[in-house]
């Protein structure tokens, strides 16, 4: 899902109609707090957010939302861009700055595309590194209460894994032998 946020309803069907015959479900809002009841009962996956609405500042408008729903990415679109202000935002976590110039309504969805594909590669990369932060606690915890003596080197000959069957038997902690 992707939440539109612009105050220009006729943007609004345009940059929707755009995205979906791209395949991009679309939600749309015309102002902040319906943004934020929208973020709250559905699913996002990106925002495209307008920095000038008439009822919040960018600045505000992006603090507001991130307070709705953390960690929801988000790509600025406006109207009135300079490179101060798109600066500003890509610090502020924008993965993207559009202009809202002739070419804007053709430019959305690649950009909006590119975005999703990032966010998608970014949250399996997460999944994986989770994924491997339970292997590793769970084959520490196996190695820790198995009787058996556990030694593992790396390539140079260093300690890399010393199990408490290590330690019980020969009285060094594993903070002593490892990297030896």
């Amino acid at each position: 899902n992707v939440l539109v946020v612009d105050d220009d309803p006729g943007l609004l069907r345009l940059i929707r109609r755009a995205l979906e015959r791209a395949g991009v479900n679309v939600l749309t809002s015309e102002n902040v707090p319906n943004a934020v009841v929208t973020l709250r009962d559905h699913p996002v996956d990106l925002l495209l957010l307008d920095l000038k609405l008439p009822d919040m500042t960018g600045q505000a408008l992006i603090d507001t939302l991130k307070a709705a729903r953390p960690g929801v990415p988000f790509i600025i679109i406006t109207g009135q861009g300079d490179e101060r202000v798109a600066v500003e935002m890509m610090k502020r976590g924008a993965l993207d700055y559009l202009v809202k110039d002739t070419e804007f309504i053709e430019l959305i969805p690649t950009r909006v595309g590119r975005a999703l594909a990032q966010i998608a590669k970014d949250a399996k990369i997460a999944a994986a590194e989770e994924n491997w932060r339970k292997e590793h606690a769970f084959t520490t915890a196996l190695l820790n209460v198995c009787g058996a003596l556990v030694v593992a080197f790396d390539l140079e000959g260093k300690i890399v894994r010393f199990n408490t069957a290590c330690e019980r038997v020969t009285g060094f902690r594993s903070e002593e032998v490892l990297g030896r």
